[in-house]
């Protein structure tokens, strides 16, 4: 009996660990001193910049009050609804309880996109955008069936008289609907608003599709993937987590006090709609005041993650300074990919957005960008001739080069085989098992284009079919295709080599010494990301303004050191530091450069070509 007893504990330890056990390492790294997974020692910096992050803070308001309301719309909702359906009998009942449980059961990627489309054909009949109040709908429209499943259980176990009997002690319909039929259904709706509450603040897909320019936390999470989790996520979630668990010791330590559990269930639901109100109340208020305040103008400015100083690590707070200046409010959304971008632009307006200089062409092919006025640009006079006149934008006319970089091979000194050199390296058979190759067709295919002397810039349909090829003799070597991932590959020793962008290996290089560098000596992928003003911005001076703003030159220095990549401002690249401007990843010689090829705009049916023969070769 006794073995017994100790096989079940030992069970029920091994659960506990494997659904506790990823939080305990994710609050420990809350403490990392260090950006990376590596760890560099115990810092409370996290909690305290965490606060400081108006973006994350912002983010968090927006999650709190969108969840809190559509809680307590979908409670009110799925009571009214239950109380509906409990009035039905037999296939009407049955049928309308199907309907209802349809957005529980269809995935959630179906339902965020039927929503996206039927906001877009709304919008644009009725000349609405995507936003608060789509999101808002949305998260109303998927809570609604869950307080339905509460609320209906309690129906059926309630009395069917009480509401009749308490009219026939004297109530009025009203009296006996609230005072008797709504104090017995108590304990459903609040556990109906919880869980409504809690759906509605982790949602992210349904979210992504429907928010618009609306930044809640888990889209603000997942554009700061684009890099690696930052350590104020981790400080985040650990104070969301500890608020949590102590409500629930809290609410458990003063459950077990009543004597009375229907009592007892009675305060609490009381006690929990009471707490909801003062919490709509309070986030009502913070963001009311905030939206009443004294700003004029509202500029959308649509960035990749991590692309702007934030103020972090000494540099200047862009956005801060720009909104102090001009007396704006910046209204600042990221996203992880160009093509992520295209489809946004396509519904939504920007003021200003920075595509990379393939997806320029694109969008100055498809007449979406707005030509710019330079003379309201006057800090354009800084950027360097050489990243003038480039082929995506051969006039200038509607773009301004914001940081540029290049391809290059980042190499554990420890681990490879042999001297790095070139793209050749990839394929080192004795490298076997522990080299990374991007998991994106257009640079993927690019080094193999390299490797067998194929012009990658415009590439044919023959041109990557002998490129699929050599990934395919290359596809038993390789440990994993990834992106984000190659850092703490990397930086942890799990990788001998990968190739990546300039900017990142730059920082991955800081966080473990046995990391190195190399130009390939073939040539490699010259990139340029530049601002530019869509077609359907709604403050395009104000945009103006913002651009030049980013030209000055103690502006730039704070962005570079703060993205890692080499800015194409002469005046900024004067003030760097003399280790940062002669260092050959992020500054290389022209002589090397005049050897790099640039991505030009690719016609659909190339590009999903590409897509088609990447995905063949990479799971060949």
């Amino acid at each position: 009996m006794k073995k017994h007893s100790m096989g079940k504990k030992f069970y029920t330890a091994i659960i506990f660990l494997f659904l506790y056990a990823p939080i305990a390492v994710l609050i420990a790294y809350s403490f990392n001193d260090s950006k990376s997974s590596v760890w560099g020692g115990f810092t409370f910096d996290w909690y305290i910049k965490l606060f400081q992050d108006q973006a994350i803070i912002t983010a968090l308001a927006n999650t709190l009050i969108v969840a809190i309301l559509a809680a307590t719309f979908a409670t009110i909702l799925g009571t009214v609804a239950s109380l509906g359906l409990y009035n039905f009998r037999g296939a009407k009942r049955r049928a309308l309880q199907l309907v209802s449980n349809i957005p529980i059961i269809n995935p959630e990627i179906v339902t965020g996109m039927s929503l996206m489309l039927l906001f877009v054909f709304l919008g644009q009949v009725l000349h609405f955008e995507n936003g608060f109040g789509t999101l808002l709908l949305s998260h109303i429209g998927f809570c609604t069936p869950y307080v339905i499943l509460s609320v209906t259980p309690k129906l059926r176990q309630m009395d069917k008289n009480l509401f009749e009997a308490a009219q026939d002690l004297g109530c009025t319909p009203f009296q006996s609907f609230f005072r008797v039929v709504i104090y017995e259904l108590l304990p459903g709706i609040v556990s109906g608003f919880l869980i409504s509450f809690t759906y509605s603040l982790d949602d992210f897909i349904i979210s992504f599709f429907t928010s618009g320019k609306f930044q809640t936390l888990p889209i603000e999470i997942y554009t700061m993937l684009k890099k690696r989790v930052s350590p104020k996520i981790n400080a985040l979630s650990t104070i969301l987590f500890v608020v949590i668990f102590a409500v629930l010791i809290i609410t458990n330590l003063s459950g077990s006090k009543k004597s009375n559990a229907k009592e007892s269930n009675s305060a609490s639901g009381k006690k929990m709609l009471c707490l909801a109100l003062a919490l709509i109340i309070l986030v009502g208020g913070i963001v009311g005041y905030s939206r009443c305040s004294t700003y004029t103008t509202v500029l959308n400015v649509f960035n990749w993650g991590e692309n702007i100083a934030n103020g972090e690590d000494g540099t200047m707070d862009v956005i801060a300074e720009f909104e102090k200046k001009y007396n704006v409010k910046v209204n600042y959304n990221e996203y992880e990919s160009n093509e992520e971008m295209y489809a946004k632009i396509q519904n939504e307006s920007y003021d200003v957005i920075i595509p990379s200089d393939y997806m320029i062409g694109k969008l100055i092919a498809e007449d979406m960008l707005m030509p710019l006025d330079f003379e309201n640009i006057p800090n354009y006079q800084y950027i360097s001739e050489e990243y003038k006149n480039l082929p995506y934008d051969p006039d200038n006319t509607y773009s301004v080069p914001y940081t540029w970089g290049v391809v290059a091979l980042c190499y554990n000194e420890n681990m490879v085989d042999g001297e790095v050199t070139g793209f050749d390296s990839l394929w080192n058979e004795n490298d076997k098992g522990e080299i990374l190759m991007f998991n994106n067709s257009r640079d993927a295919l690019a080094i193999a284009m390299q490797m067998l002397g194929i012009d990658p810039s415009n590439p044919s349909k023959e041109d990557i079919d002998k490129a699929c090829e050599l990934l395919k003799e290359q596809k038993p070597l390789i440990q994993n295709y990834v992106m984000d991932q190659v850092y703490d590959m990397m930086e942890c020793d799990q990788s001998a080599i990968a190739p990546y962008y300039a900017g990142d290996i730059y920082y991955m290089m800081d966080n473990n010494d046995a990391l190195n560098y190399c130009l390939p000596e073939e040539g490699t992928n010259f990139f340029v990301d530049a601002m530019c003003i869509p077609k359907n911005a709604e403050n395009p001076e104000m945009a103006e303004l913002f651009i030049n703003f980013m030209l000055e030159p103690e502006v730039g220095v704070s962005n570079s050191e703060y993205i890692g990549y080499a800015s194409p401002n002469s005046a900024t690249v004067a003030l760097l530091d003399e280790e940062v401007r002669n260092n050959k990843l992020i500054y290389p010689d022209k002589e090397y450069l005049d050897k790099c090829y640039m991505y030009v705009n690719t016609p659909a049916d190339i590009y999903n070509y590409m897509q088609e023969k990447f995905i063949e070769a990479s799971t060949s």
